[in-house]
């Protein structure tokens, strides 16, 4: 992982990943950070900022473990709006 937070601050993780993207606009970790942004907008209950973000980057994931973490994201926010 690029960063790790030892405590559950969504709100502390979402500026640092804000702020690593913004940063290092062509760091190779860039796709990670994206993905993981989109992680924690979802546990922010910020379900269309999330969901917009990965469905934008989903089609530049080549990692099979990524890809299988965007789309069940994905299908979370699609199941938490049906409900």
């Amino acid at each position: 992982a690029l960063i790790h937070f030892e405590s559950n601050s969504w709100k502390e993780a979402k500026a640092c990943w804000y702020d690593f993207i913004k940063r290092y606009p062509k760091s190779p970790n860039r796709l990670d950070a994206q993905i993981y942004l989109g992680l924690t907008l979802n546990e922010l209950g910020e379900k269309k900022a999330a969901k917009d973000l990965l469905q934008q980057i989903k089609s530049d994931i080549e990692d099979p473990t990524d890809k299988e973490t965007v789309e069940q994201i994905l299908k979370e926010i699609q199941w938490s709006v049906q409900r």
